[in-house]
């Protein structure tokens, strides 16, 4: 089993194919992810970053690539694991102020995201 730190928020957690999976959570305002498979279990906890306003998503693409994001000011910031290497950031999602997030892999392995804020509902898709 995964075990979250005392006052951390419920974890939103992504499966994959072969057994994986990936848990992105914040505790106050840090946000942390572990990610499971099959053969090693749980991983340590690692924290990405120090503040989000909301809740973070997360998701695992095709490839198996881990994908953790979350509002922070006026973007969606996005990082991305692969293949069991360092956590790296990518290019942010402009967002203005986001009110909700929602990530979902598709059959073919790519993830989408999609965001509501003041001005509509906004998607964007990682390949």
């Amino acid at each position: 089993p995964l075990t979250v730190p005392d006052g951390a928020e419920l974890p939103w957690v992504s499966a994959a194919a072969g057994g994986r999976a990936l848990a992105v959570w914040t505790r106050g305002n840090a946000i942390s992810a572990s990610s499971y498979s099959p053969d090693q279990g749980w991983t340590e906890p690692q924290q990405l970053a120090e503040q989000s306003q909301l809740t973070p998503v997360g998701a695992i693409d095709g490839a198996g690539n881990l994908l953790a994001l979350w509002p922070s000011s006026q973007e969606i910031v996005v990082r991305r694991q692969v293949a069991g290497g360092e956590w790296l950031e990518l290019e942010p999602l402009d967002s203005q102020v986001t009110v909700s997030l929602w990530s979902h892999p598709d059959q073919q392995g790519r993830v989408s995201v999609v965001w509501q804020n003041g001005s509509g509902i906004w998607w964007s898709r990682f390949e």
